[in-house]
């Protein structure tokens, strides 16, 4: 094969080739956007046209868009912010345990803060059930954060339905949305939610730039100490040219909509199911780009390389840390054994994936099952 294949979307999306222009267009602008002098104005226009455009994306007003590096920064400000400026009203946050390792450190650090977290376990179909979320409530929950949709199995949550409980309590709801946009609509009046989590690079944009909506009725305290520059929240002189770049790609993907992506989604599963192959959350409401697949006999890194050596991009459930390759805390929430945790494959699709691509992602598993790959 003498191409690449890319299919790790979900880890981050090849920056749209207009992306790369508009911001090639505005390297010029050198000005800091907080001077009030012209080249000053100049990079402001480009931050404040940016705010507007992720602001269209999420049906939003735009003075409630606060840039920040990305979803992890964003995932942090929402929750560590909304925790500590809210401690006198209460010590307790509800999650889930399928988390992003994002969400799931930072209530981890809350709990080393004298926070009380819960971590509300899903079902073996990777939803964490609205019930579970109410009956965890208490009178000092101040803050509940849950995930759109998973960054490894791809199931979409029932933001709309956490959200209406919450209200009841008067209890903010923060959502890590950042692996939904360009997949599934993004809507802050149909999810409900109070704070909203997204990244650039998700959206076909570049690295180094993310957002977080917050409602004008939820208090945050800043991460870092600085400046005034976005309303307080997060000090330091904005990068433009990425932020410039993330409001390229949302206007983009605000006028073109999203990539009909369910199609090859559904043919590739059933050739993987003809393979022998099993599907993580096979029926669940799922992300229409993102399978998770694994074959008991298969070890999940093998296979990574065997792809790679084959000019395919895929990655596992797994984190990396150190060189060592950890089970998924997300499948072994689900209740697969460490083996499996260690062993799925997912493969996450793209406006610039073609069927041709996963044509050649089944030729190369019929290959590896003719070879007899095992551990």
């Amino acid at each position: 094969m003498n191409r690449r294949i890319y299919l790790d979307y979900n880890a981050s999306t090849p920056v749209d080739p207009r992306v790369i222009a508009g911001m090639s267009d505005k390297l010029s602008f050198y000005g800091n956007p907080s001077s009030i002098h012209e080249e000053g104005r100049e990079a402001r226009a480009l931050v404040d046209e940016a705010r507007v455009h992720v602001a269209r994306l999420l049906n939003c007003d735009h003075r409630r868009i606060v840039f920040t590096s990305g979803g992890t920064e964003s995932n942090n400000l929402a929750i560590l912010g909304t925790a500590r400026a809210n401690r006198e009203k209460g010590k307790h946050i509800i999650t889930s345990a399928i988390e992003h390792s994002s969400v799931k450190n930072a209530c981890e650090e809350l709990s080393r803060e004298g926070f009380d977290v819960t971590f509300t376990k899903p079902s073996v179909d990777g939803i964490v059930n609205p019930e579970r979320i109410q009956d965890a409530i208490r009178d000092d929950t101040i803050l509940i954060t849950v995930m759109l949709a998973n960054n490894e199995i791809g199931t979409i949550q029932s933001i709309p339905q956490i959200c209406r409980i919450a209200k009841q309590q008067g209890i903010p709801v923060h959502t890590d949305a950042v692996q939904a946009p360009g997949k599934i609509p993004v809507d802050v009046t149909e999810l409900g939610a109070d704070l909203i989590s997204i990244s650039a690079h998700k959206i076909y944009g570049p690295k180094g730039a993310g957002a977080l909506y917050i409602s004008e009725s939820v208090s945050v305290s800043p991460l870092a100490r600085g400046g005034s520059h976005e309303k307080g929240l997060r000090p330091g002189t904005e990068p433009v040219h990425s932020i410039h770049g993330f409001g390229v790609a949302a206007k983009l993907l605000f006028d073109e909509g999203l990539p009909e992506l369910l199609p090859m989604r559904c043919d590739l599963e059933r050739g993987l199911l003809a393979a022998g192959m099993e599907i993580i959350c096979k029926d669940s409401p799922r992300l229409p780009n993102t399978v998770n697949f694994y074959a008991p006999d298969w070890p999940g890194e093998s296979l990574i390389m065997a792809f790679d050596l084959e000019g395919i991009a895929v990655s596992n459930g797994s984190a990396c840390s150190s060189g060592i390759i950890e089970a998924s805390h997300v499948l072994l929430a689900l209740g697969y054994n460490d083996r499996v945790a260690r062993s799925v494959i997912r493969v996450s699709i793209g406006k610039f994936t073609r069927p041709e691509d996963l044509d050649d992602l089944l030729r190369v598993i019929q290959d590896l099952n003719s070879g007899g790959m095992s551990s």
